[in-house]
């Protein structure tokens, strides 16, 4: 790889910012998904896949994305139904190929254009337990974008395609806390489409 230590902080740089424009990532974290630390994981996965690509040649966006499943999976408590880690891993490969061709400041220059997830505008509302199975697996907190919510009491059934390109557009989320639905029924049908899943499986505590 060119330029050594230099090329190192521009690749953390673009990791950081993917990871920061990813939606479904993004929520995990500010919902506290990986506990107590879930922050500092948030930095940690950082370094992780920057140490990752350093020592291994030619990582596959496939095999990203399966790190990035197990990770979300062990450390977030977190399973992602839609394309997101594919588009998420095929961006941090792209901006490693240009690194290792000593394009920083076209990586530089590109990262820039990612815009950060935005979340302000998704809502999210408590949801009391409904079994006292050891484990389970179960669709909440729906988070909407542009608008009030009100309580959901049935699962999403369906999932879409990120958009943009880190993947990190209309998010939906599922963990055992937590459920919300657009304002309006005629919103939900305009939406529809739009969503991305996010499910967050949890051992409930006694």
């Amino acid at each position: 790889m060119a330029s050594g230590a230099a090329t190192a902080t521009v690749f953390y740089k673009a990791i950081e910012k993917v990871l920061k424009g990813w939606t479904a990532f993004q929520l995990a974290v500010s919902h506290g998904f990986g506990g107590a630390h879930t922050q500092e994981k948030a930095v940690w996965l950082v370094g992780a896949v920057e140490q990752w690509f350093t020592e291994n040649d030619d990582i596959e966006p496939w095999e990203l994305s399966d790190f990035f499943e197990d990770i979300m999976s062990t450390e977030f408590d977190t399973v992602i139904d839609d394309n997101s880690l594919l588009v998420v891993s095929k961006a941090i490969c792209q901006f490693y190929a240009l690194c290792k061709q000593g394009k920083e400041a076209e990586v530089l220059a590109d990262v820039e254009k990612i815009p950060t997830a935005s979340l302000q505008n998704c809502v999210v509302a408590q949801d009391e337990d409904e079994d006292d199975d050891d484990e389970e697996e179960e669709e909440v907190p729906r988070l909407s974008q542009g608008g009030a919510s009100r309580l959901q009491p049935e699962p999403m059934d369906h999932q879409s395609a990120t958009e943009g390109a880190t993947g990190c557009d209309n998010t939906t989320t599922e963990n055992s806390d937590t459920k919300t639905e657009d304002q309006s029924s005629s919103q939900d049908a305009e939406m529809e489409e739009e969503w991305t899943t996010v499910t967050s499986k949890k051992k409930k505590r006694r």
